[in-house]
Order: structure tokens, then sequence, then C-alpha cells
């Protein structure tokens, strides 16, 4: 179907997978989380999914990040343009359903083609080459949930559209709580016990990346210069350089503190 700027109400039923989720429930607080809720999403969805953001709406349509889970490392920087500037242009929010009454949810998508913001467009679908974006509302007392979801397709039916808003719907208050309860545990100083963390960080937040890959971003994080790195890992400097750029290519971002922003 071609995508449109209807809303459509969610229904309220959905089958799930128990076991799946009372793994995403145990994982609340811990830093697999994100991991964890996107395989979850990702079992149970129609279409792969490949980007959610949740976003706190009061009624002045002011809104407040409320987490992220993503296959890339450049999500924080989309948030933060979006809280700070992007929801004014949002295509999405000019006819929220005001009138819905409380603990009702809505759906609705729009492909990237359909965008006439070029710079809306730019930074949220062109950039980190998405094709569609789908929002999914919760009507509360003093404002909206909302869920910003991005997915490569652009060809999707009515039926999917309405199941993903489904998943949605379902997933949103883990995300809320798991951000009011996220691990703050002290972090290991040893260098040995830092790298073994930040290698778990990295492979379960990015499995996409090459081993290779993983391990020059965390000496990277480290401080470790592409020389040092290149001895601990018997390659030269400019071989140390090339899996860095390839790290950043595959993760959507310029620099390693891009990507300590994100799993830090």
């Amino acid at each position: 179907m071609k995508t449109n700027l209807a809303w459509y109400q969610v229904p309220d039923s959905l089958t799930v997978n128990v076991s799946l989720m009372s793994r995403v429930i145990d994982r609340i607080g811990s830093r697999d989380f994100d991991l964890t809720l996107l395989h979850f999403v990702n079992q149970i969805s129609p279409i792969t999914i490949s980007e959610i953001c949740g976003y706190v709406f009061t009624e002045s349509l002011n809104p407040e990040a409320a987490g992220w889970v993503s296959v890339r490392a450049d999500t924080l920087n989309r948030v933060e343009l979006y809280v700070s500037r992007f929801h004014h242009s949002d295509p999405f929010l000019t006819d929220l359903p005001v009138a819905a009454s409380y603990d009702t949810c809505y759906v609705k998508a729009h492909s990237q083609t359909q965008l006439v913001e070029s710079e809306y467009r730019d930074t949220y679908f062109d950039a980190p080459g998405f094709g569609t974006e789908f929002t999914v509302i919760h009507r509360e007392k003093h404002g909206w949930n909302v869920a910003k979801v991005f997915v490569e397709v652009t060809d999707i039916s009515f039926s999917d559209m309405v199941q993903l808003g489904q998943v949605v719907s379902l997933i949103y208050p883990l995300g809320r709580k798991h951000a009011l309860n996220q691990d703050n545990s002290v972090a290991v100083t040893s260098a040995a016990k830092a790298e073994e963390r930040l290698m778990v960080l990295l492979e379960h937040r990015y499995p996409n990346l090459t081993n290779r890959e993983r391990e020059v971003c965390v000496y990277s994080i480290l401080g470790d210069s592409a020389k040092k790195i290149g001895e601990k890992l018997k390659v030269s400097p400019n071989t140390v350089i090339t899996y860095r750029q390839r790290a950043y290519d595959r993760l959507g971002v310029s620099s390693i503190g891009l990507i300590v922003r994100e799993i830090l």
C-alpha cells in the first residue's frame, strides 16, 4: 500500500510468545536490554525494525526523550535534534487526534518519498538509510507517549502497519521502565576488565561489527593510538585506521566519541 498521513486506531489484542516476553522483562535495567528488546520486536514484528525512538509529549507538544534502540550508533544525535528542533517540522504531529480517549493507541506511516521538508528527510531518512517512518501514539491524561519507528523498506501493507503499531504499543512501557531503572553500577577500573566489559557492550549493542572492528573500537575508546593498537593486534597503524573507518561506516558515525555516547 502507499503510506499516507491518516491515523489508524491500533487494536488492543496481540498474541506474543510468553518466553520471549519474559526475557525482555528480565533484562529491564541491564546493559543488554536494548539488544534484547530489538531482538524481541523483530521476532514478532511483520517488518524488520532498524530503530525505535521514544518521546513523551505534553499537551503543549514539547517532547522529552524516553529512550531509543537501534542498529546504528548515531541515534542519540537524531534524538537530540528531534527534541531541540525537528519536532516542530514533524509532519506526524500536525493532526494529533486530540479528542481521543485516554489509553487509546494510533499508528500512521509515511515513506521517504512523501516528505516535502528536505532537512527532516535528510536527517531521518537519507543519512541513516531508512525508507519508512511509523509513528505510534498513546494518549495519556496529560499528553502523549510517542514512538518513532524506522524501517528500511518502503512497500508496507496496511495489516503490517497495524500489527507493527500493536508491537510498539506493547513494548513502549517496558522501554519507559528501563529508562528509569538502568544499571548504574560502578565500572571496574582495571584495564583488562575495562577491555572485557567494552567488548561485551559492543558485541551486544552492535553485533554487525566484525571482531577486528570491535577490538579497534575498544582500544580506541580506551585512548590507545593507532600505532599502539597495531602493536597489540600485530597489524600496521594504517590497517587499524582502515578497521576503525569501516566500523564508523557500518554504524553511521564519524568519531569514537559518538560510539561512547551510545554505549556508556
